[in-house]
C-alpha cells in the first residue's frame, strides 16, 4: 500500500470552462475552505498476514486554511492516464492561507505515439512550492515502485522538483479478447507486452523551512525512510512485462546514476 493518507476535509466551489471541446482544452477554478489532520493507520496488513505490512503514514502539518486553485489543460486525453496519441499539457496553481499556508505551481507535458504494436510515451513534470514554512504534505516526493523505482519509497523530497518519465512497449498480438468466465461475467484480455522504461528526477530543499518540512515527514526513522534532496539528477531504468494493456507491470529496475543491484518492482502503468 504505497500511499500516505491525510484526514482532509474540504468544501469547495468549482467552475469549469470547456475550450472548443473536451478534447481540446479545459480551464477550471476552485475556491473553498479545508482542514488537514493526521490520519492514524488503523490496519497493519491486508487480507493476508505476512512479512510485509502497511506503511505508517508520514508526518504533516495540521491546520485550517482557505484554498484557491486554477487549472489549464490542453488535450487532456493525452496524459499518463489515457492512451490517445499526441501532445498534451497541464498547468496547476494553488494558494492557501490560514493556519498553514503555501503556493504551489505545477507544469506537465505528455506525448505519445504508436507504430503498429509499438508505443512510445514520455512525460515531463516540474513544480515549485513557495512558503516560509511549507507544510510537509505539499512537498514533492520521489522514490519507490511508481517514481524512481530502484530507490527507497519516497527517499527524495523537495520544494523544487523535476521529473522525466518515458517508456517503449511492444504489445503481443495474443490474448487481447476478454475471457468469458460464466454467464455474463468476463475478465479483461491479458494483452501482454514487453516494456522498457527510463526515469530521471531532481529535487531541491531550497530553504531552512523546506528542510524542516522534509524532516517532519519522517515521524519514525526506524520505519519511515528519511527524505532528502536528490543532490543532483537521479535516474533509473527498468524492463519487464505489462499486462491488461499496460494497466499493471512487473519487472526489474535499478538506478543508473550509481552502482546498484536490480530490484523486483511492480505497479500501475507502464513507467517503472
Amino acid at each position: 500500500d504505497d500511499y500516505d493518507y491525510v484526514d482532509r476535509r474540504r468544501a469547495t466551489l468549482s467552475l469549469t470552462r470547456v475550450i472548443s471541446s473536451v478534447n481540446v482544452g479545459l480551464a477550471s477554478l476552485q475556491a473553498g475552505v479545508a482542514t488537514d489532520r493526521p490520519e492514524r493507520a488503523r490496519l497493519s496488513h491486508g487480507l493476508f498476514t505476512g512479512s510485509t505490512k502497511f506503511r505508517p503514514n508520514r508526518g504533516l502539518a495540521a491546520g485550517d486554511y482557505i484554498l484557491a486553485a486554477a487549472d489549464l489543460e490542453i488535450h487532456p486525453n493525452v496524459s499518463g492516464d489515457f492512451v490517445q496519441p499526441g501532445v498534451g499539457a497541464r498547468a496547476h496553481y494553488e494558494a492557501a492561507t490560514g493556519e498553514i499556508d503555501w503556493q504551489r505551481l505545477e507544469l506537465a507535458i505528455s506525448a505519445r505515439r504508436y507504430w503498429g504494436p509499438v508505443s512510445v510515451a514520455a512525460h515531463v513534470d516540474g513544480g515549485i512550492v513557495s512558503s516560509d514554512r511549507p507544510p510537509p504534505q505539499t512537498l514533492f516526493e520521489m522514490g519507490g515502485n511508481e517514481l524512481l523505482p530502484g530507490y527507497e519509497y519516497k527517499q527524495f523530497a523537495g520544494d523544487r522538483a523535476a521529473l522525466f518519465r518515458s517508456f517503449a512497449n511492444y504489445q503481443f498480438p495474443i490474448w487481447r479478447r476478454p475471457l468469458h468466465v460464466w454467464r455474463s461475467y468476463y475478465i479483461p484480455g491479458l494483452s501482454p507486452g514487453i516494456v522498457i522504461s527510463a526515469q530521471g528526477g531532481w529535487t531541491e530543499l531550497s530553504s531552512l523551512g523546506a528542510r524542516q518540512a522534509a524532516s517532519q515527514l519522517s515521524t519514525d526513522s526506524r520505519t519511515i525512510t528519511v527524505s532528502e534532496a536528490t543532490h543532483g539528477v537521479r535516474a533509473t531504468v527498468g524492463a519487464g512485462f505489462g499486462l491488461f494493456s499496460n494497466l499493471v507491470h512487473v519487472g526489474l529496475a535499478r538506478p543508473v546514476d550509481r552502482a546498484a543491484s536490480w530490484r523486483l518492482v511492480g505497479g500501475f502503468g507502464a513507467t517503472f
